[in-house]
Protein backbone atom coordinates (compact mmCIF):
# COMPACT_ATOMS: atom_id res chain seq x y z
CA UNK A 1 0.00 0.00 0.00
CA UNK A 2 1.66 3.54 -0.99
CA UNK A 3 -0.23 6.91 -0.38
CA UNK A 4 1.34 10.11 -0.94
CA UNK A 5 2.96 11.74 1.78
CA UNK A 6 1.86 15.01 2.20
CA UNK A 7 2.53 17.42 5.54
CA UNK A 8 -0.09 16.64 8.00
CA UNK A 9 -2.30 19.46 8.99
CA UNK A 10 -0.42 21.92 6.45
CA UNK A 11 -2.70 25.24 7.22
CA UNK A 12 -2.28 24.81 11.27
CA UNK A 13 0.65 26.37 12.85
CA UNK A 14 2.83 24.02 14.84
CA UNK A 15 2.22 25.26 18.22
CA UNK A 16 -1.41 25.50 17.68
CA UNK A 17 -1.74 21.34 16.64
CA UNK A 18 -1.95 19.63 19.98
CA UNK A 19 -4.82 22.14 21.44
CA UNK A 20 -6.53 21.12 18.33
CA UNK A 21 -6.22 17.49 18.47
CA UNK A 22 -7.12 17.55 22.07
CA UNK A 23 -10.29 19.46 21.10
CA UNK A 24 -11.37 16.65 18.76
CA UNK A 25 -10.06 17.86 15.20
CA UNK A 26 -9.02 15.73 12.70
CA UNK A 27 -8.10 16.06 9.36
CA UNK A 28 -10.49 15.70 6.36
CA UNK A 29 -10.85 12.93 4.66
CA UNK A 30 -8.03 12.66 1.68
CA UNK A 31 -9.19 12.66 -2.29
CA UNK A 32 -7.49 9.20 -2.10
CA UNK A 33 -9.35 7.57 0.43
CA UNK A 34 -12.47 5.97 0.82
CA UNK A 35 -15.23 5.75 3.49
CA UNK A 36 -13.54 2.22 4.66
CA UNK A 37 -9.99 3.41 5.04
CA UNK A 38 -10.66 7.15 6.66
CA UNK A 39 -13.00 5.32 9.26
CA UNK A 40 -9.84 3.11 10.25
CA UNK A 41 -7.61 6.06 10.06
CA UNK A 42 -9.95 8.31 12.33
CA UNK A 43 -10.19 5.06 14.71
CA UNK A 44 -6.46 5.27 14.78
CA UNK A 45 -6.56 8.51 15.57
CA UNK A 46 -8.27 7.82 18.95
CA UNK A 47 -7.59 9.96 21.99
CA UNK A 48 -7.53 6.98 24.48
CA UNK A 49 -5.26 4.58 23.54
CA UNK A 50 -7.09 1.53 24.01
CA UNK A 51 -9.84 2.92 21.38
CA UNK A 52 -7.06 2.32 18.68
CA UNK A 53 -6.97 -0.82 16.58
CA UNK A 54 -4.24 -3.26 17.17
CA UNK A 55 -2.22 -3.70 14.11
CA UNK A 56 -3.27 -7.36 13.88
CA UNK A 57 -7.08 -5.68 13.61
CA UNK A 58 -5.47 -2.99 11.29
CA UNK A 59 -4.16 -5.62 9.15
CA UNK A 60 -7.09 -7.71 8.87
CA UNK A 61 -8.78 -4.71 7.63
CA UNK A 62 -6.57 -3.83 5.00
CA UNK A 63 -6.17 -7.59 3.56
CA UNK A 64 -9.86 -7.55 3.46
CA UNK A 65 -9.98 -4.76 1.85
CA UNK A 66 -7.46 -5.09 -0.60
CA UNK A 67 -9.38 -8.55 -1.13
CA UNK A 68 -12.50 -7.39 -2.24
CA UNK A 69 -12.97 -7.35 -5.84
CA UNK A 70 -12.54 -3.65 -7.62
CA UNK A 71 -10.96 -2.36 -5.08
CA UNK A 72 -7.67 -2.50 -6.41
CA UNK A 73 -6.73 0.54 -7.46
CA UNK A 74 -3.17 2.58 -8.13
CA UNK A 75 -2.98 5.41 -5.52
CA UNK A 76 -0.54 7.15 -7.78
CA UNK A 77 -3.22 8.31 -10.10
CA UNK A 78 -4.24 10.64 -6.66
CA UNK A 79 -0.45 12.10 -6.37
CA UNK A 80 -0.51 15.75 -6.26
CA UNK A 81 3.03 16.52 -7.22
CA UNK A 82 2.85 20.30 -6.15
CA UNK A 83 2.37 18.71 -2.17
CA UNK A 84 4.58 15.42 -1.96
CA UNK A 85 6.32 15.57 1.01
CA UNK A 86 10.26 14.60 -0.38
CA UNK A 87 13.23 15.16 0.89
Amino acid sequence: MSVPGQVPYPTIHSNEIGTRLRSGYRMDKPEFADDTYYTLMKDCWQYKAAKRPTFGTIRAQLAKQFDSPGNRQSVGFYYDTNNLNVL
